[in-house]
């Protein structure tokens, strides 16, 4: 229609010689439009301007167009992973600041968890304590007294010897064998127990019977001091 509309003579160039406006003397080569109809063009601009102006509002409508006919065709982007972080399996949003995990397993299946603010472990150097934000480790247990501190109070626990495993604010305890309170015998069978197995410590006379004097003294004591703190709970409560 642009051409129905100019003519066959827009674009037409001829090798006409006119003079140059800003150089006199020299030539230049005009349109045959421009040089036999030099009174067409003002009415013919508004025209010109008003296909222009068609033409950039349709190129949004006919990019969207030919996007949704060929958006399946064309590679995708890879989506970037936005999601969250997993949360470390102790840290309980709904618990206190303080909270730790802690979990003592046994072979015969006894399982102990609870959430702590403390816990105090038998370490085979000394005892370990453990709060929340402790650094990762492995450390051996021996045979003791575990306690954590559960509502502001201390709960006893007797191992019989393992390992523990500190993992983002997890305490897994892995031992032979656990006394809980409510197995723990009462604190005067205990003393008993402290007396003859301190006797039979003093009475080895090898080093065998010395190893296994050494094993029922270390159980007898820390049955012992679980009876103790037990006692004192209740008289508190």
């Amino acid at each position: 229609w642009l051409k129905s509309l100019y003519g066959s003579r827009l674009g037409s160039v001829s090798m006409a010689p006119h003079a140059h406006p800003k150089w006199p003397g020299r030539s230049r080569r005009v349109s045959r439009t421009e040089s036999r109809h030099p009174g067409e063009w003002p009415w013919r601009l508004p025209l010109l301007l008003g296909a222009a102006c068609v033409g950039v509002l349709a190129g949004p409508s006919a990019c969207k167009a030919h996007a949704a006919f060929c958006g399946s065709r064309l590679p995708q982007r890879p989506r970037l992973d936005v999601r969250r972080p997993a949360q470390a399996p102790g840290r309980d949003e709904a618990g206190p600041p303080d909270a730790i995990l802690l979990k003592v397993l046994t072979p015969e299946g006894k399982v102990v968890k609870n959430i702590a603010s403390a816990v105090s472990l038998p370490g085979a150097e000394g005892r370990l304590g453990v709060l929340r934000g402790h650094a990762n480790m492995i450390a051996p247990v021996g045979i003791g007294l575990l306690r954590y501190k559960h509502k502001g109070v201390w709960v006893p626990l007797v191992v019989f010897g393992g390992y523990a495993s500190i993992q983002n604010d997890v305490v897994t305890v892995l031992t032979s064998d656990c006394e809980r309170e409510d197995e723990i015998p009462p604190l005067e069978d205990l003393k008993r127990e402290f007396d003859r197995a301190s006797a039979n410590l003093a009475a080895a006379s090898t080093g065998k019977d010395r190893m296994q004097a050494v094993q029922e003294v270390k159980t007898a004591s820390a049955r012992l001091q679980a009876a103790t703190m037990l006692v004192g709970k209740k008289g508190q409560a």
